[in-house]
């Protein structure tokens, strides 16, 4: 993230990972220890947008 408060912009870095247990990854370089980073992001349901889940909101069709 480029500064602090309301007028902060977020930055894309690259980073280098090394293991993971699926939950938790190790980053090896790209960020200084102590960065603050944006794992995800959580959009309002807006009226007519219909759900704010970016593959669709109905998961996947239930086979019978």
């Amino acid at each position: 993230m480029a500064g602090t408060g309301p007028d902060a912009k977020l930055q894309a870095v690259q980073i280098r990972t090394g293991i993971s247990d699926g939950l938790s990854t190790e980053v090896i370089s790209g960020l200084d220890e102590g960065a603050q980073v944006v794992t995800s992001v959580v959009l309002p349901d807006l009226p007519g947008m219909g759900a704010s889940n970016p593959f669709g909101g109905g998961g996947f069709p239930r086979r019978r």
